[in-house]
Order: structure tokens, then sequence, then C-alpha cells
């Protein structure tokens, strides 16, 4: 199999806006997750958006570990 090359993009701007993109190769930008500040930013922050960041992280590694394993 020929080498991949996973990008991960976070853009934030503080009191805006986060979010957080992947592609794979030469690839569409794929939106994971977008969040505008609108005073619940901070308590959705540890829950639901690193969460999510983590959870997909999390996913793709097992992917990769599994096709290197293969």
């Amino acid at each position: 199999m020929a080498a991949q090359t996973r990008l991960i993009r976070l853009t934030w701007e503080n009191n805006v806006s986060f979010k957080a993109e992947t592609k794979l190769d030469d690839g569409d930008w794929i939106l994971l997750l977008e969040m505008d500040e609108n005073n619940h930013l901070a308590s959705v922050w540890n829950n639901e958006i690193t969460g999510v960041v983590t959870k997909f992280l999390d996913l793709k590694m097992a992917e990769i570990g599994n096709d290197m394993k293969a």
C-alpha cells in the first residue's frame, strides 16, 4: 500500500469560534466540528468538543494500526 497522509486542521479565534477539519492525501477538507462562541463554548469544551476530536484521533490511530499490522 502506498504511503498516506492524514491532515487535521484546528482553527480557532478566541471569543469567536473553533473548527476541526480533516483530509486524507489530496482529498477535500471534511468538517468534523464547528462551534461558534455563544457563551456556551466553555460549558461544552471538555466533554463535547474535546471528546469529538479525541474520539476521531483514537479511531484513526486504530485504523492505521490495523492497516500496518495486516
